[in-house]
């Protein structure tokens, strides 16, 4: 019985995710202000990547965002957002390969 209400569960998860996602449809170009990387720590299981500063732009209005990748080479993963176009405040930090309103490439 606990077996099956896990799986009910992740059948939910993975639904509501797949539903988030395809809200972000639109692609947008970021402009990083800042990135400040932080190399990691074994003791404290903290990864290794980087807080990017960054902004976009939607129809003239410019958002901002902050978020933590674990990107070393932040340029090489040409990153994006990807946002709803009902409320582009409503975004996700993505890298160039990520396909707005689908997921990952296989």
């Amino acid at each position: 019985m606990l077996i099956g209400a896990i799986a009910v569960l992740l059948v939910t998860m993975a639904a509501i995710s797949r539903t988030d996602t395809g809200r972000l449809s639109s692609t947008a170009a970021i402009h990083i202000s800042r990135s400040i990387p932080f190399g990691g720590s074994f003791y404290e299981q903290a990864p290794a990547g980087n807080t990017i500063y960054y902004t976009y732009i939607v129809n003239g209005k410019t958002y901002s965002g902050v978020d933590f990748r674990r990107w070393i080479d932040v340029n090489r993963h040409r990153p994006k957002v990807c946002f709803d176009p009902d409320d582009p405040s409503s975004h996700l930090l993505v890298e160039g390969s990520f396909r707005c309103g689908i997921g990952p490439r296989p």
